[in-house]
């Protein structure tokens, strides 16, 4: 056990493990390497500099214009230390027997870089580091560095070791060296995630071709990640979206409050906290009033006519009223906008509005989960029809309503909604016909090929029987069945205490029946004493 410095606390295992999964995702998401750098007999004057170098290259000598073939058998490791190695890249610092430190790449090679004279040698170039972790004295590592005569310079993986022994090394020796690792990785990505690269303006169209119909609907047994794909679709459609999906998590919850808002909704949600609505507020000296305030629904779709307005080239009598109409009553300080200027980059963009400027283009996206448990027609009231994509503002039948306050109302074509339905909920038939009209459709249901799911004859023999007796709607969702992060899975806890209730939910209680699908998976189990099955792995 370790002890975490900062708060005198012991650092339990199971955190240096959850330290490490995290770092390690954090690198592949960077697409970092992580080297291990081997030549260290000047290691002092290294750590005194800050720099790092292959003593024997020559600085007068261009290798970046050199084929590998034509250098001498022991220095071939060069192309590598040229031509692989990126600012930013992870360095660890140890030879076959000893650790040094830690630390990262804080430029790549040019022959132009800082010359450092190592003993008699002739300066060589080297490359600035910012050492994270620097042994005055080194430590035995204790590694099994297979590969006889290692090179100077390589990737860690191939030395026949992977990275997480690396790491699981120095959070057991230097847990602050993996928490000062996982602060810089943790820093960079947010700074990669809150500054993106430039949105080509062919995005929108491909937007538009990807998604017909702004309004999609994704509908499953629970469990199949109708949610999770929300995610992923809604980091699409802003244009950050990422083949990882923890990034694309970060991004989402980033762009929360500006670009993308979220619901869920229930059986008493209502008109007044979607679209707009009175709110009671007391006043000392008046007593109780009334304040009118805008649901979520009307917030994300004002900021979205807002922005496609004054992204627009040129502004039609039309569009110039409506524009200054919401510039009036949507002011940057007062407080029934404030809660629009959630982060610096929204406030940029509205001073940039109110100095006249054209912004760019954005997309906006409005996730509603499990959408079919409230009363769509009560939610919605007569602006079901608005979200259409045919009634959306500039479009072929654009149509403007008045709100009951009076306030007119439009919904703008770069504004998204995307549901999520649970096939499996009762309220499942409340679902409002004129809602199905407007929205695709797009079913989620178990997959049974994702690298992380524990037992999946299991789960496609439990589900082959569910779809005979009850119907493909209530299959078991493949999140049932996903390992944790350490790739665990207790397979006798998750069927006793979340599929079996499932299942007796499923089929009514019908012990026969639930009896009937544990069969069809060969898993075994007994009636208890409180007359429930009792799963025996």
């Amino acid at each position: 056990m370790q002890i975490n410095k900062k708060n005198n606390q012991p650092k339990i295992m199971s955190q240096l493990a959850t330290d490490i999964h995290h770092i390690h995702n954090l690198l592949q998401l960077s697409a970092r390497k992580m080297w291990r750098f081997g030549d260290l007999k000047y290691w002092t004057d290294f750590r005194k500099k800050g720099l790092l170098a292959l003593w024997w290259m020559d600085a007068e000598t261009d290798y970046q214009r050199i084929s590998p073939s034509e250098l001498k058998r022991g220095k071939r490791v060069i192309p590598k230390w040229v031509n692989e190695l990126n600012r930013q890249d992870l360095m660890v610092l140890m030879d076959k027997t000893h650790y040094y430190g830690l630390g990262i790449a804080a430029t790549d090679y040019h022959i132009s870089n800082p010359k450092l004279k190592l003993g008699k040698n002739k300066p060589s170039p080297a490359i600035r580091m910012q050492f994270l972790h620097a042994l005055s004295k080194p430590v035995l590592h204790h590694f099994d560095i297979t590969t006889p005569n290692p090179d100077a310079f390589s990737l860690v993986n191939q030395l026949g070791f992977s990275l997480e022994l690396v790491l699981q090394f120095l959070a057991e020796k230097y847990p602050d060296t993996i928490e000062a690792l996982s602060e810089v990785l943790d820093s960079d990505f947010q700074k990669s995630i809150e500054h993106p690269s430039d949105i080509p303006p062919e995005h929108f169209e491909e937007i538009r071709d990807r998604f017909p119909n702004p309004n999609l609907l994704l509908y499953g047994p629970p469990g199949t990640g109708k949610t999770y794909n929300c995610i992923d679709i809604a980091a699409e459609i802003i244009g950050k979206s990422n083949p990882e999906h923890e990034v694309n998590q970060a991004i989402f919850q980033r762009a929360l409050g500006s670009q993308i808002e979220m619901i869920s909704f229930h059986p008493n949600y209502a008109y007044e906290d979607f679209i707009q609505g009175l709110r009671p507020m007391t006043n000392r000296n008046k007593g109780l009033e009334f304040e009118l305030k805008d649901g979520i629904f009307k917030r994300i779709a004002d900021r979205a006519i807002l922005n496609y307005l004054a992204s627009k080239v040129q502004l039609t009598r039309k569009d110039r009223h409506l524009l200054q109409y919401l510039q009036q009553t949507m002011p940057l300080q007062s407080t029934q906008y404030s809660h629009y200027s959630v982060n610096e980059e929204q406030a940029v963009y509205e001073r940039q509005l109110k100095e006249g400027k054209r912004v760019d283009r954005q997309n906006y996206v409005l996730v509603i989960d499990e959408i079919n448990r409230a009363n769509i027609s009560s939610v919605f009231g007569e602006l079901i029809t608005l979200i259409e994509k045919d009634k959306r503002y500039d479009e072929r039948n654009a149509i403007s309503l008045r709100l009951p306050s009076g306030q007119p109302f439009v919904v703008a074509p770069n504004l998204y909604i995307i549901g999520t339905m649970n096939t499996t909920d009762k309220s499942i038939a409340l679902l409002d016909m004129a809602l199905r009209r407007r929205f695709d459709f797009q079913a989620v249901y178990p997959r049974y090929d994702l690298p992380q799911l524990a037992y999946p004859d299991v789960l496609q023999k439990m589900n082959r029987k569910i779809t005979q007796l009850r119907g493909r709607e209530f299959q078991i969702g493949h999140a049932y069945f996903l390992k944790d992060r350490m790739g665990n899975f207790d397979l006798a806890y998750h069927l006793q205490y979340k599929i079996i209730p499932l299942l007796y939910e499923y089929f009514r209680n019908d012990e026969q029946a639930v009896r009937s699908v544990l069969d069809a998976a060969k898993l075994k189990y007994e009636v208890g004493e409180s007359g429930l099955i009792e799963v025996k792995i």
